[in-house]
């Protein structure tokens, strides 16, 4: 293993010493992705462990569309929807009455027999926590006459946490786990989807740069004689 290692810096040595000078240069490389999604047949998307107050909303729906609309984008592959055999009275079951929990993709047996059903696959599955907290502030306003004067309102903050597995069917392991956290004040006539879309679509943002490879420049030396 030294003589690896040695041979390549003598030669780098010699080089040097017989070179009357040298000039930098910039050299753009790519880096390699987080995860390589090339080599998959299949993407597909498993429906997010979801923990929301009650609202009129869909959030499932919200989930498909960023995931499978947007994603597919930074991905450069299309994704689609799974929907295992019994998962959704899973998830119905532990968001009534463990809504804390946080299920273990590896080595998991329920999801075992999914992956040995879809080999060449790999498969995106996650966890939303939404908390809205409603706060009292004083905010100065004008009276119809010009006149201010400071009045009570009520506003909201959404805070969103995305917890999201990228998972390799064929051996069952996770190759990339990601939490975002995201947070805002939304407006007063602001809808819950939009709210809720607005946070969402700011961690597929974050989540896709991540995904997608970057090029990096790196300082390289020409030598001359």
């Amino acid at each position: 293993m030294k003589s690896k290692i040695l041979l390549p810096l003598l030669l780098a040595g010699m080089a040097a010493a017989c070179a009357a000078g040298y000039m930098s240069v910039d050299v753009p490389f790519v880096n390699s992705q987080a995860v390589d999604f090339s080599k998959y047949e299949h993407v597909y998307f498993i429906d997010f462990m979801v923990n929301v107050p009650d609202l009129t909303l869909d959030a499932d729906a919200e989930n498909k569309r960023a995931f499978m609309d947007e994603l597919p984008f930074a991905i450069d592959k299309e994704i689609t929807h799974l929907d295992p055999p019994y998962w959704a009275m899973v998830r119905g079951l532990l968001h009534k009455y463990c809504p804390e929990v946080e299920i273990q993709y590896d080595n998991n047996v329920f999801f075992r027999d999914v992956f040995r059903s879809h080999p060449r696959s790999l498969f995106i599955a996650g966890k939303v926590n939404v908390v809205i907290n409603k706060l009292g502030v004083v905010k100065e306003v004008k009276d119809g006459e010009g006149n201010k004067k400071n009045v009570y309102a009520a506003v909201q903050s959404w805070v969103m946490d995305l917890k999201i597995w990228f998972m390799d069917g064929d051996s069952g392991k996770t190759l990339l786990q990601e939490t975002y956290t995201e947070k805002m004040e939304p407006g007063e006539g602001n809808t819950a989807k939009f709210n809720y879309s607005s946070l969402l679509n700011k961690i597929t943002a974050k989540l896709g740069s991540k995904l997608q490879p970057r090029k990096v420049i790196q300082e390289r030396y020409i030598l001359h004689k």
